[in-house]
């Protein structure tokens, strides 16, 4: 990662996501992904509370969930997602499977336990690298 590169920290409630990138509350810009980072972060969940590491063009390199929307946490528990969210094609899908079957191996490797956020954690930057 990075980090270099980051000059600005900044951490905030999600309001408004979209495909490029997002805006937190008390801030009336958008945050947009920085085409560059490496790897590309994942965008957060509308209501997640994130830490955000910019460049110094403003752009968003790193980003951090803090406390993750009920909406994930339920995810993470297995729980069924609200109907308003969309479900993904069965492309991404199976992406998402390879990549959270690859993160489990990863970090079960010498019987270790596997926390959850860590393999969604690990599974999100796979599925980034792969989608780059």
């Amino acid at each position: 990662m990075a980090t270099d590169r980051i000059t600005t920290e900044l951490e905030g409630l999600v309001t408004q996501v979209n495909g490029n990138g997002f805006k937190v509350e008390g801030r009336a810009d958008w945050l947009n992904l920085s085409r560059f980072a490496d790897p590309p972060p994942t965008l957060p969940d509308k209501a997640d509370r994130v830490r955000v590491g910019l460049d110094k063009a403003g752009f968003v390199r790193v980003i951090a969930v803090l406390n993750a929307t009920e909406t994930r946490q339920n995810a993470n528990l297995g729980a069924r997602a609200p109907e308003s969210i969309e479900t993904p094609d069965k492309d991404t899908q199976i992406r998402r499977m390879a990549c959270l079957n690859t993160a489990v191996a990863l970090l079960s490797s010498g019987g270790q336990a596997v926390d959850a956020g860590e393999l969604l954690d690990v599974a999100g930057l796979l599925e980034a690298w792969v989608n780059r």
